[in-house]
């Protein structure tokens, strides 16, 4: 028989591959459809005051700015010949990669082209993903971090044994401590990555366990003296991950300054309204009126004092922090993604059909493109319709990811000697940590929301697929658990 042609070959291979992998395929090209219409409809890119301060950023070492300089250098690499279109279309191309990393590791982990394709689909088909896209935002570059580090900690080989080594275990932490470069909130992904390691390597032994802990622990050091080295002194991010005006908004609307022992030269810090009637976090953020600013326009560049102020209230009212935080934890299960009373205005997160700022406390995006960029700002209000309704109805509800965490948990008490019964504990404390990490130290917002899209999904998949498969025997190691030798 004559052998089929080279190409012929190739094209057979790919029509095999799309018959196999058809729903994902689906998904990823709604997912491409969509991203093409945002980065169309909103040119070059849509703004947050956040924005401001990173391409402020841009080549200015050492760093000025509340934020960790790893956004900034990113935009370094991208905003080529001042073109911030090119950006944008950056961050697009890296959340499909990630969508196409999640089905790829969910497949390896054994959770099927169905689960794994579902699983993915939230990043990829989410309207608030996708407009967090197009932002001069460090949302995109966080998430393709994470999802990094999921993957590199979770991949199996070609044997199936996903042998876990020190320098597999490095790496991954590497990528989070790179997160850490990013946005200051992934240091509190360390907790559920050292707990992952423990479980996974617990007949190890001790000196294995060590070197491990001890390479999680200089991939998050070393970032972190990035950090601490590169910012200025004047409203810097500090290491709980918040600056000090955003640790002091979590914090004012519950501290009783007369339970607490102010210092004198803390108590114009104080909130006048009573407990009970104060205005939310971003009041105390934003507003000029904002003890905070009133203090800091006396007392210029004093933000240790609005720190000790913040840590003094925290320490002597843990359970007023502790419900505060529970609170804002539990918003990221509403069914909608509704105004929260006093958090950060919602429809900067929506497509709108003007380019005109939410509040005129946000950029002008025609100001931004004049001074960092080149061309016009411009917005083309049919796409951005078609996006809008869109957005009405698809993302991921908040009920969905409760049932997940909910399952989750429950699956790994259920099914805990099941060979992935890690990699569900890694992926759910990541969820966890990175929505109580962010409203401990700022604030609730569905911005900060998004990155559990890279987590919820696949950890329901895992649970589904532990429930379906049957548990590895109490005598038996699990395969992917097999380690390396030290």
């Amino acid at each position: 028989m004559t052998p089929l042609p080279a190409r012929a070959t190739l094209h057979a291979d790919w029509r095999s591959l799309a018959r196999r992998h058809w729903l994902f395929a689906l998904i990823f090209a709604l997912g491409t459809t969509l991203r093409a219409l945002a980065w169309s409809a909103y040119q070059p890119a849509l703004f947050y005051s956040d924005s401001t301060n990173y391409l402020a950023n841009m080549h200015r070492v050492p760093n000025v700015a509340w934020h960790p300089p790893g956004y900034p250098w990113f935009l370094d690499a991208t905003l080529i010949g001042r073109h911030i279109a090119i950006v944008t279309a950056v961050q697009h191309l890296l959340l499909l990669g990630d969508g196409l990393v999640i089905y790829l590791l969910l497949l390896r982990l054994g959770c099927g082209r169905i689960g794994s394709a579902l699983a993915s689909a939230p990043l990829l088909l989410d309207a608030y993903q996708v407009q967090i896209e197009q932002y001069i935002l460090s949302e995109a570059l966080f998430e393709t971090l994470l999802v990094a580090a999921i993957a590199t900690a979770l991949w199996r080989d070609r044997s199936g044994t996903g042998r876990l080594g020190v320098v597999r275990v490095a790496v991954a932490a590497a990528f989070v401590g790179l997160g850490v470069l990013v946005r200051l909130d992934a240091v509190g992904l360390v907790l559920p990555l050292l707990v992952w390691v423990v479980w996974a390597a617990r007949r190890c032994g001790v000196r294995w366990l060590t070197r491990a802990a001890i390479a999680i622990a200089l991939a998050i050091v070393a970032p972190l003296g990035v950090v601490m080295g590169l910012h200025g002194s004047g409203r810097g991010a500090s290491i709980t991950g918040s600056a000090p005006i955003w640790l002091y908004a979590r914090v004012a609307g519950f501290a009783v300054c007369s339970h607490d022992s102010i210092p004198a030269n803390e108590r114009a810090l104080c909130p006048v309204q009573p407990v009970g009637h104060r205005p939310g976090p971003v009041w105390f953020q934003d507003s000029v009126s904002s003890p905070v600013w009133l203090y800091l326009e006396q007392n210029p560049g004093h933000t240790a004092e609005v720190v000790s102020f913040a840590r003094r209230v925290i320490l002597h009212q843990p359970l007023d922090y502790a419900h505060a935080i529970g609170a804002d934890f539990a918003q990221q299960f509403r069914p909608t993604r509704a105004q929260t009373p006093g958090g950060p205005e919602v429809r900067s997160w929506q497509f709108r059909l003007t380019l005109a700022p939410v509040d005129p406390t946000k950029p002008r995006p025609q100001q931004m493109v004049d001074y960092y960029g080149t061309g016009q700002a411009r917005i083309d209000v049919g796409i951005a319709r078609v996006l809008h309704d869109y957005q009405r109805f698809v993302y991921l509800p908040g009920p969905v990811s409760a049932v997940i965490l909910l399952c989750g948990l429950v699956v790994l008490v259920v099914r805990r000697r099941h060979p992935l019964a890690p990699a569900l504990l890694l992926v759910l404390g990541c969820a966890v940590l990175t929505v109580l990490t962010a409203t401990a130290t700022v604030l609730f917002s569905w911005r900060y929301m998004l990155p559990t899209l890279v987590f919820y999904p696949p950890a329901g998949a895992l649970a589904w697929t532990m429930l379906r498969t049957r548990a590895v025997s109490r005598s038996s190691t699990p395969p992917e658990l097999a380690l390396a030798a030290p």
